[in-house]
């Protein structure tokens, strides 16, 4: 008698489930014809604006990704105009790529028998090839590039454009190893006279890159057209420059492609479905920005409706977990009971795992089951803050214990810069007043029976050594005198080439055998800027001294150039042993001196970065000279 009302209860559970069953199987049944055909419109227009997007979205890519070569041509034919020469012309041709990784190459060439010291050829071609910018002369009799389409296109149209792209051949010289593009800038003198082209190369492997980032569908692919419809960028790379468009396309058998191709070719934008290599497809096209190309992508209709076939799987999924659902429904509410328990369980397992920020929800029951879950929730949540509580503390220790090694760390290293500063400074000062104290007593007992050409070479040393102490003494005094706040007179017009001059004329080199001094300048005598003549002299002997000092044999070199209309700098280059990698960082600091064994108290580079800080300049260590050491003090021409 006992089971019989379960039976019931069971029986009705499995009836109430059979009965919602098949009320949803009719419903269904007429809904989902209904979702299908309203589905299978909506998925086909949002798969078309996405693609739509997709392409837009890719031309608009290639569009910035194109301009920044345009770009880089803009701001560099003016100043090759300002200044021709053939090393200039090699020069921009190398900083073009320099400044642009994304551009291949670049060449710089002028009318046959421009530069009479070049002859029939000048073309400047620079182009990255492993890791590295090669320039070299590129015309010769075999390669004639003033007959090429990338300089007479430009030449006969007078103005930038775009060049088909073109495979690269120059059996005498260096060439692009692979198909390039090239936009061509045409150069003129003062008197608007043609006299050359700077041309930009970037190569289609380049192009289909960036074009390739952003395809709405996995089989989908983009396609670029020439104004011939040959094939510029396609999967199938055999079609490359070797086919057009109209290869598989006839008036009566494929007419959507042949019409495709004559639309590309005109330049204009639009969607087609035609059949492409056997398959449905739909193509979206446009031209490219300011260029004879254009651009397609082909989305396939399997993918296009793929969407619809996705849907079609999810609508058969949910219905058969529906029905699973409705018929575990009756089993749900009988497990509903005891379900806290099941939780309270669970919750013990897992704070006895050590998990204790897990909160355990609390329950809307009244009975006994549900007071023992939210006393276990808040036993839970006072554990969990407390252990919180703890690891927070743990983490002020641990940080605070940190920032102690760093302290006692910096210092350690304060107190060893210190040893080494007072060792360097007494060695300094102890040596030049060693031989100044043994020389006056040389002359204290001997000067009367010494003849005046004995006596002059030690007056010399007495007085190069007293200068030696008193320049240790300035240096001092400067490094502790100046402070952020503290400013000098900029109101000094002095020349750039004599100041140079000046400052070589005051170098005593060490080894005159092996190493001379010279000036390089590629400023005119003319060229003057308005800033403190001593202390910019200053600068300047103090990086002669450290080439002076390293350099055991080669040159030293002076050097002036004008970098921008605002700004010129003065370098000091040498021959000497370099600075290393890992030191180039820290050779600015206070009291750094790479070798603790050599002459300087390791202020000279500190005090000439403030000085020229003072100057409204800078001074930088160029890491991409790898001959020696050179240094640059970039100062504004008039100060602001």
């Amino acid at each position: 008698m006992k089971k019989h009302p379960y039976k019931l209860r069971t029986t009705f559970a499995m009836k109430l489930s059979l009965g919602i069953i098949a009320l949803a199987v009719s419903v269904l049944a007429v809904a989902l014809g209904f979702l299908l055909w309203k589905s299978n419109r909506y998925i086909r227009q949002a798969a078309i604006e996405r693609s739509v997007l997709a392409l837009d979205n890719t031309t608009l890519r290639m569009a910035d990704a194109m301009n920044e070569i345009v770009t880089a041509a803009d701001n560099t034919y003016w100043q090759i105009e300002a200044c021709l020469h053939p090393d200039s012309a090699r020069a921009f041709s190398r900083r073009v790529l320099q400044l642009n990784p994304n551009i291949y190459g670049c060449s710089v060439a002028f009318e046959p028998h421009f530069f009479e010291q070049t002859g029939l050829y000048c073309s400047m071609y620079s182009l990255h090839h492993d890791g590295q910018i090669v320039t070299a002369q590129e015309g010769n009799d075999s390669y004639k590039y003033f007959e090429l389409d990338w300089y007479r296109v430009a030449k006969f149209l007078d103005r930038p454009c775009w060049v088909d792209p073109f495979q690269d051949v120059n059996p005498l010289g260096i060439a692009a190893s692979e198909p390039i593009a090239t936009y061509s800038r045409p150069l003129h003198d003062r008197t608007g006279r043609f006299i050359g082209v700077i041309a930009n190369d970037i190569t289609l492997r380049w192009i289909e890159r960036v074009i390739n980032e952003n395809k709405p569908y996995p089989n989908a692919y983009y396609f670029m057209l020439g104004r011939r419809g040959h094939y510029y960028v396609h999967p199938d790379t055999a079609r490359i420059f070797e086919q057009t468009i109209f290869a598989n396309a006839h008036p009566e058998h494929n007419a959507g492609l042949y019409t495709l191709g004559h639309q590309m070719i005109n330049l204009a934008a639009g969607m087609q479905h035609t059949e492409i290599d056997g398959q449905q497809c739909y193509v979206f096209y446009r031209p490219v920005d300011n260029t004879p190309w254009s651009l397609a992508l082909v989305c396939p209709e399997s993918d296009v409706m793929g969407g619809y076939y996705q849907l079609v799987y999810i609508v058969i999924s949910i219905i058969v977990a529906g029905l699973m659902l409705m018929l575990l429904f009756c089993r749900r509410i009988v497990s509903h009971s005891v379900e806290p328990l099941g939780t309270l369980a669970s919750m013990t397992r897992h704070i006895a795992d050590h998990n204790f920020s897990d909160h355990m929800p609390h329950s809307n029951r009244t009975d006994g089951v549900g007071q023992l879950q939210n006393s276990f929730a808040r036993m839970q949540q006072a554990l969990a803050r407390y252990i919180g509580q703890v690891n927070n503390d743990n983490k002020q220790m641990e940080h605070r214990n940190n920032e102690l090694q760093r302290a006692n760390a910096m210092a350690v290293e304060a107190d060893r810069k210190k040893a080494v500063f007072i060792q360097n400074m007494t060695h300094e000062v102890r040596t030049p007043l060693n031989i100044i104290v043994g020389f006056a007593q040389v002359l204290r007992d001997s000067h009367h029976n010494m003849p005046d050409d004995e006596l002059r070479p030690i007056f010399a040393t007495m007085q190069q050594n007293a200068d030696a102490i008193t320049g240790i003494v300035d240096m001092l005094l400067a490094n502790s005198s100046m402070h952020s706040d503290t400013t000098i007179e900029l109101s000094d017009n002095i020349a750039c080439n004599a100041l140079l001059r000046e400052a070589k004329e005051g170098l005593r080199l060490r080894r005159p055998a092996t190493v001379s001094a010279r000036i390089s300048t590629s400023v005119d005598e003319t060229m003057t800027v308005q800033t403190n003549k001593a202390a910019l002299l200053k600068v300047i002997r103090e990086l002669l001294d450290n080439a002076n000092r390293f350099t055991l044999e080669g040159n030293i070199t002076l050097g002036c150039r004008q970098d921008s209309p605002a700004t010129v700098s003065f370098t000091v280059a040498d021959t000497g042993p370099g600075i290393p990698q890992a030191d180039r960082n820290r050779i600015f600091d206070q009291f750094t001196k790479l070798d603790d064994f050599a002459e300087g108290l390791g202020l000279g580079l500190t005090l000439a970065r403030r000085i020229t800080a003072m100057l409204g300049g800078t001074l930088q260590l160029d890491t991409t000279y790898i001959t020696g050491s050179r240094f640059v003090v970039c100062i504004p021409i008039k100060p602001k």
